[in-house]
């Protein structure tokens, strides 16, 4: 009764090469690592009967210059909502089939209201981001809810900026009560002088590595993003998160199909 398993193994073969006799379609992505996961693309490709390839996005800028030169090579991509609205500007963006996507009807309709394209003709909505406050909420006393806090004193040299200058200088307009798409000499003049100081503040730790640094408990106290310190939260559980009463910014990344 040997054979039996062999038989198996055998028509499995079969089957696997029977399949392999036609390629199936591939899909491709350029997202930033970690957007999505594994096992939703196995999922994807088993439902589809197709091969999902996932590719480095190196940064949104990159994509743009792609696609001015007609060099993108992938099938969707994953950016920015900035980034997908100039190449939408640049008529480098194919327009979303919506009838042919019905689950657009679960997209959050109090998120679109202050998006950059809210009749998503040209983008869709795929992940929230909001800057705010991570902090390790076992070493850090008389805690406020404010961005006030990367200006203490006892903090000195364990505080992370992120690297997004959009993020940083939106969280000092907001400390300072100005509108964070202000275009005001003035009041630019003053966010800039506030980062200038949490600078002083802050570690010298590459600002991408901000969320590691609150991991391993070498920061204290960070400016960052929902998404990356949503991770940093799920790798230790001292850390936490907050957004600032006095407000912060709100973006998204998006789906869009290069032309």
């Amino acid at each position: 009764m040997r054979f039996i398993p062999w038989l198996t193994i055998a028509l499995a073969s079969m089957a696997w090469i029977a399949g392999c006799a036609k390629p199936r379609p591939i899909l491709s992505i350029q997202c930033k690592p970690g957007f999505i996961k594994l096992e939703l693309v196995q999922q994807f490709e088993e439902a589809y009967n197709c091969q999902v390839e996932i590719h480095p996005l190196e940064s949104c800028e990159s994509v743009f210059r792609a696609a001015q030169s007609a060099t993108i090579d992938h099938d969707l991509l994953i950016v920015g909502n900035r980034v997908a609205i100039r190449l939408k500007n640049e008529q480098l963006l194919q327009p979303v089939q919506r009838d042919k996507i019905p689950n657009l009807n679960n997209i959050d309709r109090s998120f679109l209201s202050q998006s950059l394209d809210p009749s998503m003709s040209y983008s869709v909505p795929f992940l929230v981001r909001v800057t705010g406050i991570g902090y390790l909420q076992n070493r850090i006393q008389r805690l406020e809810k404010s961005w006030s806090m990367l200006q203490r004193p006892e903090l000195a040299g364990r505080i992370g900026l992120s690297g997004d200058m959009r993020e940083t200088i939106g969280a000092a307009l907001k400390h300072l009560g100005y509108g964070i798409n202000t275009v005001q000499d003035a009041e630019l003049q003053e966010a800039r002088d506030i980062v200038i100081e949490w600078e002083k503040q802050a570690s010298d730790l590459e600002p991408k590595a901000y969320a590691a640094g609150l991991v391993s408990e070498e920061l204290l106290l960070v400016l960052g993003d929902n998404q990356t310190l949503a991770q940093a939260m799920m790798q230790n559980e001292n850390v936490a998160f907050f957004v600032p009463r006095e407000g912060a910014s709100l973006t998204s990344d998006d789906f869009c199909i290069p032309s």
